[in-house]
Order: structure tokens, then C-alpha cells, then sequence
């Protein structure tokens, strides 16, 4: 008996079959986009500049729906392709005549091609390795594909897709906030108190606050072309590389619309929505907690955060406001300098003949279980101007998800707790 086949899947992304980006660029030049009145608000902005910007990019690269095909093997030659056809039909001959002479021609282009594709193999690695332009993560990423593991299975839903990405959607959005309601159950039942203490600010005078500030086209600028652009594009499916492409005649209407937000103390609701994409961690992939949500936020949301990561930062290491201690998300700071801390203070308390106890603690859904409320008071503690702490709770409060498994989308959800995890 044969098994059954399985049904092809599909994903919807943008077709770059027929782009140019000379052509992209010549088109977007003929746009006229300074047009915005100085009273008009934030959405309105954005919502004339993406009816321009789309209009143009669905004309070179539309949203398709296509069939996921498998991925073409990297050191295999048209040679090797044409060896395996004759060895296909070979191998049709021999099982038809069943004849001695027929099953030794097989045989022997079946090794051939083996012999073949080890030493294709061999050259592709080697010259990935030696490449001058590769770095460390692209070395270790041939280093990877060169090491034996199980073959990964493509993941077949035993119900309708649709529930299940709602399934998700509905786990996902909600989980955040059982966690939060969980642990206050927790601090309860052991007699405690889940009610903060009043912590002085750090600042009183509004001139030591921190505050926003207008940015320039520069700015923008090296905010884009920092970005690496092979990273998965949001709902919009408007890449990196395509914003890149656009950057000449899309940067001051692109400024004009951080700076704008920024001054209305507004997070643009467009920018609210996030695709999940689920991971499978381990387990049965369709049980919801087995899968890790991956967010995938729109391109030009992130311009802005970086904007107001690199205000805040600047802000917070001038004032001193991080513990000296501290090594996540801190330039010239990692695991690494942590592990030497570590390190050094135990070797120390051991030649001074002190006991060493470390208590590690692994938060579960630590971003997923965020407190909005208490946030924005330590933001408010750490001495973020009122307007400032406007649009923190304009980014956190009013976003939405979506779960897409394949070409499926789930119907959207709101989030009342944690921040998109990407």
C-alpha cells in the first residue's frame, strides 16, 4: 500500500520574482511626499505615507501566496543533477529486465555520484570557511551543517489550521497575565504582601528628567543601515532591504513621523500589531505551551524603538541609573563579563576562606508576565518626564497579535500584559 501523500504547505510573502530596485527607486522619486499639514496628527501621517509606499511596492514585489518547496542542496551541480537522472533511469532498467549487466551499470553511477558529492561537499565547505567575508556566525552556522543530526520533519496539524493557529493566539495572548495572577496566588498563600514600597525618584527637578528629543535624517539613516536586512519582515511583509532600497525619498517623511511621535507622546496604532510565528520547543507541536512565540514586528516600528532605545540609554547611563553589576543589555557588556564577576568574586571568597552560596533564579515567562502599572512607576521613579511616560504606555497598552502557522492567520487578539518578544 502507499502511504498517503502529504499535503504541500504555503506561506504568503513578497514576490521579488520581477524587482528592481531601479525601478522601485524611479517610482517612489515621482511621489510627491511633503505634503502633510503641520497640524495633522501621527496615525494620519502614517496612514498617507504607507497608501503611497504600498501602492508603489505591491507594483514590483506583491504579496503572494506560494507553495513551500524544498530547498535546493548548495554543492549539488548540474552535473551531479544530470548523474542522478541516468542513475533514476538505470535503476527503472534494472528492476524492468532484472539483468546482471543492468543492475552492475547502476550500481556503478550510484557510487559514482557519492564519490561526487563528497568531494562537492568538501570544496563547498572549504571555500565557506576560507571565505574573507564571513564572520564568526556564518562559520559556526557551516560549522552546524556539517555536524550529523536528526532530520527535522515538516509538521502536520491533525485538525482544521485555523483553530488551531486561534488555539495559539488564544494561549499566547493570554498567559501573561495567568502567570502574573499566579504568582500574586503564590505571595499570597505564604502570608505575603504583593504591594510595592514607595520608592523615592530619583530626580525631581523636570530639567534632570529625561525627555525626548527631535531626531535627524542622519539618525534615521544609520538606524537603517544598522540593521541587518535578512531578518523576517512583520504583517506588512515590507522587509529591511526593501526600506534600504527606499531610504533617498522615504527618509524625511520617516523622520518627520518619529519626531511626531515622539512629540505627541503616541506609539502609532498601526505599528501595535504583531505576527507570531510559533517554534516548537519540544513535546507534541500541537499543545500551545510546547511551542515558543516568536513576534514578528513591522520594519519601520523598529526605527522608532531603536530611537527611544538609544535616547533612554544614553539617558540612564549619564544619570547612573543601572546597577554597575549589571550585564544585560548593556554595551560592552555580556554573559561574559557576568562570568568573570562571578568567577573572580568566588576565587576571592575562597582565598579568604569564606563560604560562597549563589542563588540563580530563572523567571518563568518573565516577559510574557510584565506589569504594565508597575512599569511605567519605575519609569516614572528612574525620572521619565510625564510626556515621555505617555508614549511608554501608549507602546505597551493597545497592542495586538496574530499567530500564522503557514499561510494560516489566526484572528487577532488584544494584550493586557508583557512586552512583544522577538
Amino acid at each position: 500500500l502507499k502511504l498517503p501523500k502529504k499535503l504541500p504547505d504555503y506561506m504568503v510573502i513578497r514576490s521579488f520574482k520581477y524587482y528592481s530596485s531601479e525601478a522601485f527607486k524611479n517610482d517612489l522619486e515621482q511621489l510627491i511626499w511633503q505634503e502633510n499639514p503641520i497640524d495633522q496628527g501621527v496615525n494620519q501621517r502614517l496612514d498617507n505615507f504607507n497608501q503611497k509606499f504600498l501602492s508603489v511596492l505591491d507594483m514590483h514585489a506583491p504579496i503572494k501566496t506560494v507553495k513551500i518547496k524544498r530547498r535546493l542542496c548548495p554543492f549539488v551541480d548540474q552535473e551531479i543533477v544530470q548523474l542522478m537522472k541516468k542513475r533514476n533511469a538505470l535503476h527503472k532498467l534494472a528492476r524492468q529486465t532484472l539483468q546482471a549487466l543492468d543492475w552492475d551499470r547502476y550500481r556503478s553511477c550510484r557510487n559514482q555520484i557519492k564519490r561526487k558529492l563528497r568531494e562537492s561537499e568538501r570544496k563547498f565547505v572549504y571555500k565557506r570557511i576560507n571565505d574573507k567575508n564571513s564572520n564568526n556566525n556564518s562559520l559556526w552556522k557551516t560549522v552546524r551543517e556539517c555536524i550529523p543530526r536528526n532530520e527535522k520533519t515538516r509538521l502536520t496539524y491533525s485538525g482544521n489550521v485555523v483553530e488551531v493557529a486561534n488555539k495559539f493566539n488564544e494561549y499566547f495572548s493570554s498567559v501573561g497575565a495567568k502567570a502574573a495572577e499566579e504568582s500574586k496566588a503564590l505571595i499570597t498563600s505564604y502570608g505575603l504582601t504583593s504591594t510595592h514600597p514607595e520608592i523615592p525618584h530619583k530626580f525631581s527637578a523636570e530639567i534632570d528628567k529625561f525627555h525626548f528629543h527631535p531626531v535627524s535624517c542622519d539618525v534615521i539613516r544609520k538606524i537603517v543601515c544598522f540593521f541587518p536586512s535578512n531578518k523576517s519582515p512583520g504583517p506588512d511583509k515590507v522587509s529591511v532591504k526593501v526600506i534600504k532600497d527606499a531610504l533617498p525619498y522615504i527618509l524625511q517623511p520617516l523622520t518627520d513621523i518619529v519626531n511626531c511621535s515622539l512629540r505627541e507622546s503616541l506609539f502609532l496604532s498601526a505599528w501595535k500589531l504583531s505576527e507570531v510565528i510559533p517554534l516548537l520547543k519540544e513535546g507534541d507541536h500541537e499543545i500551545a505551551k510546547n511551542n515558543r512565540p516568536i513576534s514578528l514586528l513591522l520594519a519601520a516600528s523598529k526605527i522608532c524603538e531603536r530611537v527611544v532605545l538609544e535616547q533612554f540609554t544614553a539617558y540612564v547611563e549619564q544619570k547612573k541609573c543601572l546597577n554597575v553589576h549589571q550585564s544585560g543589555n548593556r554595551k560592552l557588556h555580556s554573559t561574559e563579563t557576568l562570568n568573570l564577576f562571578i568567577s573572580d568574586k568566588i576565587l576571592k571568597s575562597m582565598d579568604d576562606k569564606e563560604v560562597v552560596a549563589v542563588i540563580l533564579l530563572d523567571l518563568s515567562k518573565a516577559f510574557d508576565s510584565i506589569d504594565h502599572v508597575l512599569l511605567l512607576k519605575k519609569l516614572q521613579v528612574l525620572g521619565v518626564s510625564d510626556d515621555a511616560l505617555c508614549w511608554f504606555k501608549s507602546y505597551l497598552t493597545g497592542r495586538q497579535q496574530v499567530v500564522r502557522i503557514g499561510s494560516t492567520v489566526s484572528e487577532t487578539r488584544t494584550l493586557n500584559h508583557g512586552v512583544p518578544q522577538g
